[in-house]
């Protein structure tokens, strides 16, 4: 598996495919999700490897707040049971003292100076059953709240797929790599979700034709597990996407809007991906506990002859 330089200088893995797809003038956006060891507390997306390292070594509420965002969480997830069916995502948001407050229900976290944290709704997902499939979909608080449906599907066949879309436009989670439950690539078409969210089309981009929503998709980023870096404390598993030249930033206030939007559905992934390796691991233990119940009984019934 290659390897590419990405933000704050870390190595990010990449597969072939998405390596074949960076133009010069782009970059990688690598984002640790990072998973508490208290089950009832949230789960963290960080906007790169350094903000994470720095949130990390010392609390941003004893700081004093860092004008890009370095140090404070992107993305706050809470969920009881992934299983059943709902689950909350706030965005951290740093504006100016006199800029307009965002437009979500929000809570403000700290003000600092000219600087105002404020946590705020960005969407929530819920688990929906349909005749054949079972399906995540989201619903975005403002200004997202236009977007229509945008799901996560699975389909659970002889090998497990991952896919969805966004307002019709196609998300496709594909497997690389050898090992089980390893890294996925998200396909996707990068014009038609940054006109979508933004309403603004890229350079050179071809006209919004929402009768054409089958079009190409190409490598847009990946997800893997047990990701390692110097800079944090344990592996963890990592959100990582191409990005515009521009947006070379290492804080919340320079990640781009397709970036946050795709990091939904990155996150339902790593969810969905948890969740069946924990059954998994049920059923094992589950076939092991039974495996030695029937040894020790047989064991029990020889030494007696024969049994009753």
């Amino acid at each position: 598996m290659e390897k590419f330089e990405s933000l704050g200088a870390e190595k990010t893995p990449i597969s072939p495919q998405v390596q074949t797809s960076v133009s010069p003038n782009a970059n990688i956006r690598t984002m640790p999700i990072i998973v508490p060891a208290n089950f009832s507390s949230p789960v963290f997306l960080f906007s790169s490897v350094d903000s994470c390292a720095i949130y990390q070594q010392k609390d941003y509420k004893k700081c004093v707040l860092n004008s890009e965002g370095i140090g404070i969480p992107l993305f706050e997830t809470r969920f009881r049971n992934f299983n059943k069916g709902f689950v909350s995502v706030d965005k951290y948001v740093l504006l100016n003292v006199k800029d307009p407050p965002p437009k979500a229900p929000y809570r403000i976290k700290k003000q600092d100076g000219n600087l105002i944290l404020y946590k705020v709704e960005y969407c929530k997902a819920y688990l929906c059953d349909h005749k054949n499939y079972s399906a995540w979909e989201v619903a975005f608080s403002a200004p997202l709240s236009h977007v229509g449906k945008y799901d996560f599907i699975q389909d659970m066949g002889t090998r497990p797929e991952f896919f969805g879309t966004a307002d019709g436009f196609d998300l496709s989670w594909k497997a690389f790599g050898s090992i089980a439950w390893g890294g996925r690539e998200l396909f996707a078409n990068y014009d038609d979700i940054h006109r979508l969210i933004t309403y603004d089309s890229l350079p050179d981009s071809e006209p919004r034709d929402d009768n054409c929503k089958g079009k190409p998709l190409s490598p847009q980023g990946i997800y893997s597990r047990n990701w390692k870096s110097s800079k944090l404390k344990d592996s963890c598993s990592m959100l990582s996407f191409l990005e515009p030249g521009d947006a070379s930033g290492l804080g919340i206030r320079s990640v781009p809007p397709v970036t946050e939007f795709l990091s939904i559905h990155g996150i339902l992934l790593h969810f969905h991906i948890v969740s069946l390796i924990q059954e998994e691991e049920r059923r094992a233990r589950a076939a092991r506990n039974a495996a030695g119940s029937g040894s020790a009984a047989g064991a029990w019934t020889a030494s007696f002859g024969g049994g009753f």
